[in-house]
């Protein structure tokens, strides 16, 4: 499967309780993922090249015509951005770019409105790389994670540049991975696989299992959607409170909201 056979089928949904996209971080891990990532790519461009680039086995739900990643997400969002950089910067042929954008529109979060709607904008070309950063959705953790991603990409510019749509198109679609679904919730398979690797905080943990008690019917107005909106939202208005304290980004949100809900337990 590549990424353009997983959009035509379905729509590409990251959960609230999901971490934020980490493979676009400032760290010198992130730097070398990304550019191992774009090196891999890069290789496939050649005319001798016949071979893909495989990111091995993604893992997620099916529901509702969506699939909601437990495992691979961050792969799955670095070819993503990748596609849209390629189709909104090479793609001249106005049809082509218009089915393409209508297939990236199909990623997206959900319960988290900045994120949602960064990754709406770089789908349909309104807002690249230098205007997502003058934006200040870069407030957001993830949102400004996908910019460093879209940079690094920029950064083979010279080489991309080289080739026609028709090769670059080519290539995107043989960077290919296996699709495995799972039976159980992806909320609940998350917590089990980050139980066995990366902790999870207390206030991820409790979002995941108070949402999974709230009423599902309605998805885009009953109450679990809005109880994901109001929370991301409230995480949104703190990061972007302190744009440029990564420790209190990443850290004291998860902490505070956890005691303030604690509290208001104990109060009630």
């Amino acid at each position: 499967m590549n990424l353009r056979d997983m959009l035509r089928a379905y729509d590409v949904e990251i959960p609230a309780l999901q971490r934020n996209y980490v493979h676009g971080g400032d760290t010198p891990q992130a730097m070398e993922i990304r550019k191992h990532f774009m090196d891999e790519f890069v290789k496939l461009l050649s005319p001798l090249s016949k071979g893909t680039f495989d990111l091995n086995f993604i893992y997620g739900e099916k529901r509702d015509g969506k699939i909601i990643p437990v495992d691979g997400q961050q792969r799955l969002t670095t070819l993503w951005l990748l596609a849209a950089y390629i189709v909104n910067r090479y793609c001249d042929d106005e049809k082509k770019r218009n089915d393409w954008r209508a297939l990236l529109g199909k990623f997206g979060y959900a319960g988290r409105s900045l994120a949602a709607f960064a990754s709406r904008c770089i789908a349909d070309g309104t807002i690249c790389k230098e205007k997502l950063a003058e934006s200040g959705l870069c407030s957001d953790i993830t949102s400004g994670a996908m910019a460093r991603t879209l940079s690094s990409i920029a950064e083979y510019e010279n080489r991309l540049s080289e080739c026609s749509f028709e090769v670059l198109e080519d290539s995107i679609d043989r960077v290919t991975f296996e699709f495995e679904e799972i039976r159980q919730s992806a909320d609940e398979t998350y917590i089990k696989m980050n139980a066995r690797g990366k902790t999870l905080t207390q206030w991820e943990n409790f979002k995941g299992k108070f949402a999974e008690l709230l009423p599902d019917e309605d998805k885009e107005n009953g109450l679990r959607a809005r109880w994901n909106r109001a929370v991301e939202d409230a995480t949104d208005k703190y990061i972007a409170y302190h744009p440029h304290d990564k420790l209190l980004q990443e850290i004291l949100p998860d902490n505070s909201f956890f005691a303030l809900t604690a509290r208001i337990s104990i109060v009630a």
